[in-house]
């Protein structure tokens, strides 16, 4: 019998399986559609099973600490002939900060969806969150290590959250102070990136919890198909989200692209509408193929990293 793909739909399946059970075991085009549908929904309950138990697992570590996640990445030209570097020194560096969008609900940050609701409920938390170089702050793993955070690296903190129902942007006055031990370095970094022409951007780090749903079940127009998602596959999703810190980064899963980080500005760009939002545009099956096995990839890591919290082997 043929053996089911990983993020293989339903429809796919049939397309293969049909025609290989006719030939192979000589059943009617209804007898192999029964059989064929039967097997696809026994390795869906299967599939729903272990991931169920997956959330179980988490469920129970959450009831002590939280995932730590940080959305950021350093891909892509990222470069910018409209951001106004030195009005951003100054409005972050004055006692009323620089407003701007440091995260997003109803989107997909790293192959893991964060919802409108979840994000709305928790963006309070980042008010009077710190604001550091990098992550540097935080502290970070490297290898099978673990780098101490180094305070050194705290350059400033955010105040003034808000939440926009209309394009689920969360914005935050972000305040950078002079006396900081490295501002210089902050400064420096915003002052070589207006040479080179790129635009800085900022980066949550929140702990969090995963659990999965069907994505045909999440908001319509989240794009989980551009994510590399089937409509019946489980998407790992944020829950219980707890912010901690944001950092200034060279790019962020959220940059400025995707209508997150420093050049999202009240006084620098219009705010856009919901007409704005991209649904179900065109993808390529490639892309999404090579999408999906990274997030099977995720999901294995997910697996193994709950039972070494447990102290299964």
């Amino acid at each position: 019998m043929p053996k089911h793909k990983k993020g293989e739909s339903k429809k796919d399946w049939m397309k293969r399986c049909v025609p290989y059970v006719v030939k192979k075991e000589g059943l009617s085009q209804k007898q192999a559609r029964g059989k064929c549908n039967g097997m696809y929904d026994t390795w869906k309950k299967k599939q729903h099973s272990e991931l169920q138990e997956v959330n179980n697992m988490s469920d129970e570590y959450e009831k002590g600490e939280n995932y730590e996640f940080r959305f950021d990445s350093v891909f892509g030209d990222g470069k910018s002939t409209e951001f106004n570097y030195a009005e951003f020194i100054e409005k972050a560096t004055s006692p009323n900060g620089y407003n701007m969008v440091i995260a997003k609900g109803n989107m997909f940050l790293k192959g893991i969806y964060i919802s409108t609701k979840e994000m709305k409920a928790a963006h309070k938390g980042f008010n009077n969150t710190l604001h550091d170089l990098n992550h540097m702050a935080s502290g970070y793993a490297n290898g099978f290590s673990i780098v101490p955070p180094d305070i050194s690296y705290i350059v400033g903190w955010q105040d003034g959250l808000s939440y926009d129902d209309t394009t689920d942007e969360v914005r935050a006055n972000v305040h950078i102070e002079k006396t900081a031990f490295r501002y210089d370095e902050w400064k420096s970094y915003i002052d070589v990136s207006s040479k080179a022409g790129r635009t800085p951007n900022v980066s949550m780090f929140v702990f969090g919890k995963i659990e999965y749903i069907e994505a045909r079940k999440l908001p319509k127009g989240c794009g989980y198909g551009r994510a590399g998602y089937n409509a019946d596959d489980l998407v790992p999703c944020m829950a219980s989200i707890q912010p901690f810190m944001v950092s200034t980064v060279t790019r962020g899963a959220c940059d400025d692209k995707n209508g997150c980080g420093i050049k999202q500005s009240y006084d620098s760009v219009d705010k856009p509408s919901n007409e704005d939002k991209i649904e179900n545009e065109a993808i390529d099956q490639t892309e999404v193929d090579r999408s999906i096995e990274l997030n099977n990839k995720r999901l294995e890591y997910y697996k193994k990293r709950l039972n070494v919290l447990k102290g299964d082997k």
